[in-house]
């Protein structure tokens, strides 16, 4: 039972049922035949969750370069699926306050069924209600944009992503194009959080380790940020995971995803350093950045590490680092003939001995 079509508004009931006596319609002026058979097809349910608005409003969309965005909006905050003839990877979904944008990129040209099904976000309902659907007609295929193939719609922040903690977020859009190859992504925390993150891309064939090391995350009070450099030119699918501190569970949530493309075959960044157990929340490294250093060459180096009495630069030779007003351990150190220097940290000043937090690698001549 759809409780939508009791007592049905004509101009509503008109939207899917076609009276074969024109004076059954009850609307003013009368609609054709051929009108209402393109009439984009909504169901009652897409009105009784409160959807109020939907574009295109004709059933058979062509694409435009490859592609054709749907937006739907209502009166309350909803979650969305689609599959475009069973396929649930050929478009990018992003949820907005009460409703969505959905960009259909088919992998072919053709014709195409596209269905969407919504639920309401405060519904006990598992499973989602079909709401309407479309004719899509491609007939061309964008070679430069591939969708990759480990991506999870929805991208890109939104209310969902609110409820878990992470607001105010610095790119608000579900892609960051960087035609320098590198981005800084950042939220303000209303929970207390713990967060992982994966940086993948079907054009790139580094290991998982590799990949982890071209994202370095720093979370000071209420803030959380992702710097990202990237290993070379692509189309990146950069997901972020995040658990609360209290959970002693070792998994972590995905919390938000996104696609990061940059188009610049000159792009070749290297890694972060490698990341210890003593580099903990509260940290902030300011330079270098880099996990490759020079060799045989005095490098600068600017990082905060809360809480500790000393810090040295660990090669050959232990070169310390000076405490400034600020807060940042400070210094000129060589680099030498070592092939790993490491920052090594104390919490007791008279203490020889000392753990890592971080590690970088000394560049071959």
């Amino acid at each position: 039972y759809v409780e939508f079509y009791f007592f049905t508004h004509p101009t509503l009931f008109i939207n899917n049922h076609f009276p074969t006596d024109e004076n059954w319609q009850l609307v003013s002026p009368k609609i054709s035949l051929k009108v209402f058979e393109n009439m984009v097809f909504r169901t009652g349910e897409f009105y009784d969750i409160g959807l109020t608005y939907i574009h295109p409003d004709v059933q058979v969309v062509s694409t435009v370069n490859g592609r054709v965005i749907i937006n739907v909006e209502g009166q309350y905050p909803t979650y969305f699926i689609f599959n475009l003839d069973g396929k649930k990877d050929c478009a990018i979904l992003t949820i907005t306050k009460y409703g969505m944008k959905l960009e259909v990129l088919p992998e072919k040209t053709g014709e195409f069924k596209l269905k969407i099904y919504a639920k309401l976000w405060d519904t006990k309902e598992e499973t989602f209600s079909f709401v309407c659907a479309y004719l899509i007609k491609c007939d061309f295929i964008d070679e430069n944009f591939r969708l990759p193939k480990a991506f999870h719609n929805p991208l890109g922040p939104s209310w969902i992503t609110e409820n878990k903690g992470l607001l105010r977020p610095t790119h608000p859009e579900p892609i960051i194009y960087c035609e320098d190859g590198k981005c800084r992504i950042r939220f303000m925390l209303n929970k207390d959080l713990s967060f992982t993150s994966r940086l993948s891309c079907d054009e790139v064939k580094l290991s998982d380790e590799a990949m982890r090391n071209h994202v370095f995350k720093t979370q000071q009070g209420n803030w959380i940020e992702f710097q990202v450099h990237l290993p070379t030119a692509g189309l990146y699918v950069f997901a972020i995971f995040a658990k609360e501190k209290s959970n002693h569970s070792p998994t972590h949530e995905h919390v938000c995803e996104y696609l990061i493309s940059c188009r610049n075959r000159n792009v070749h960044w290297p890694g972060f350093p490698k990341i210890f157990s003593s580099w903990t929340e509260g940290c902030e490294l300011i330079e270098p950045l880099s996990g490759i250093l020079p060799r045989n060459q005095m490098v600068t180096f600017k990082l905060k590490i809360p809480h500790m009495r000393k810090v040295h630069v660990h090669g050959k030779t232990a070169c310390p680092l000076t405490l400034s007003k600020e807060g940042y351990w400070e210094g000129r150190c060589y680099t030498q003939e070592a092939k790993y220097i490491s920052i090594g940290v104390s919490d007791k000043m008279f203490d020889t001995k000392f753990t890592f937090a971080l590690q970088y690698e000394i560049a071959d001549t």
